[in-house]
């Protein structure tokens, strides 16, 4: 019933670490771990907007599964996303899912997903934020937003980049 952001630097391992975490939802329940915690054994919705191929994704998850034997790749459901993501999207999401909802639901890039959006004003990320979080309590799931940052001044951190700098009063 929650989001939760994920940023760094292009090449920052965001898709590596995220696949692992699906693949470790996929496993049997008690059997999935991700940081030295257990996870709820479930499936898993990837919405990639920052390459609607899925190659990035399909790459590290075969990696992953080929590592745990016991995960099910019929589990995570990777959709690309092209032309962003709506408030109709994500009503239709809580329609589709709300009988048999994931476990995660992890959106890449935030920027991507959300295209036309001045990601700098803290009142449209705070728009797509509260649309996320209504469809995380709908359906009792986490999501997880991933975005790229921009390269960092001196000082300065990643949490005050990207559209969460903007939105960082709201989050």
């Amino acid at each position: 019933g929650h989001t939760s952001n994920l940023c760094a630097p292009g090449g920052g391992s965001k898709t590596r670490l995220i696949c692992n975490l699906a693949v470790q939802i996929t496993r049997p329940q008690d059997a999935g771990s991700f940081l030295g915690h257990q996870v709820q054994h479930g499936w898993v919705l990837i919405l990639d907007a920052d390459d609607p191929t899925t190659h990035g994704y399909q790459l590290w998850l075969n990696r992953y599964f080929a590592t745990y034997d016991d995960a099910d790749r019929s589990k995570i459901d990777i959709r690309g996303v092209e032309g962003g993501l709506t408030p109709q999207n994500i009503l239709a999401f809580k329609d589709e899912f709300s009988k048999s909802p994931p476990i995660l639901i992890i959106i890449d890039t935030f920027a991507s997903a959300f295209l036309g959006m001045d990601i700098l004003k803290a009142h449209h990320v705070q728009a797509a934020l509260i649309e996320l979080a209504g469809l995380a309590k709908t359906l009792n799931c986490a999501v997880m937003v991933l975005d790229h940052v921009g390269k960092l001044q001196p000082g300065q951190t990643v949490a005050s980049k990207g559209p969460y700098g903007a939105g960082k009063t709201f989050s």
